[in-house]
């Protein structure tokens, strides 16, 4: 089972000596602090790459004519942080990734042997992954859109894909619901929760000096996993070019 809202909590009031079964009881300043540290974990994690993640598949339904869908979130709400291939059309035939927007403003031309630009409509056969940030002040500033070539035609079907949750930050609103973080339930125990412990002893109602030391110890071996995956920002495993949408 993934770890919930409220099983981090309860965790993190344990290591401020507060021991309870619903965190929504302990004070205003002791839930503040500990919603800081469970998004401090959360905002880490994200940092260092997308196998740290829960994964979900996202079905996309073509229309005819249109060659551009917009992923922001998947069924279950959560950020979606990347689509990754292959994406197969009707759950069954694999398209093929295209390696640039050169590519597929060139599709007909390159692949089809065609004088025309851009991709005429027809059973779709490619994609090509766009990342953008949307330019918006405030909450998700990612925008990710997926391209279909050619321009999927009539009767066009299906697309599925498997996306990324990213990191959604909570407030103290939410600290005692039972829903499931988005990490991947191997990274809970051996990183998520270590790093947000260690966050948590910087909070001014930790007083718990005998665990300190252990709890930062477990932090930094958590940070040091994490760099070998990526590092801060992704070193080995870089995340992909993000535009600022016009």
């Amino acid at each position: 089972m993934a770890l919930t809202v409220k099983a981090a909590a309860i965790d993190l009031l344990s290591k401020l000596g507060i021991y309870v079964t619903d965190p929504t009881t302990a004070t205003a300043a002791q839930q503040q602090d500990v919603v800081i540290a469970i998004n401090w974990a959360g905002q880490m994690l994200q940092r260092a790459g997308q196998d740290f993640f829960l994964r979900q598949p996202m079905t996309i339904g073509l229309v005819n004519g249109q060659q551009e869908y917009t992923i922001s979130t998947g069924t279950t709400g959560f950020t979606v942080q990347a689509v990754l291939g292959p994406l197969r059309l009707n759950n069954q035939v694999p398209l093929a990734a295209l390696l640039s927007r050169g590519e597929l403003d060139q599709f007909d031309r390159i692949f089809l042997g065609q004088t025309d630009y851009g991709a005429a409509q027809g059973v779709p056969i490619a994609y090509w992954i766009e990342y953008l940030n949307n330019n918006q002040p405030a909450g998700n500033i990612e925008e990710i859109n997926v391209w279909f070539a050619p321009t999927p035609s009539t009767n066009p079907g299906i697309v599925v894909a498997e996306c990324v949750f990213g990191w959604t930050n909570y407030t103290t609103a939410s600290i005692g619901s039972t829903a499931e973080l988005p990490v991947a339930m191997d990274y809970t125990e051996s990183v998520f929760l270590p790093l947000a412990r260690m966050a948590i002893t910087r909070s001014s109602q930790f007083n718990r000096l005998d665990i300190k030391d252990s709890l930062e110890q477990d932090g930094a071996q958590a940070l040091a996993q994490l760099a070998t995956a990526g590092g801060f920002p992704n070193v080995e495993q870089p995340g992909p070019d993000r535009a600022v949408k016009g």
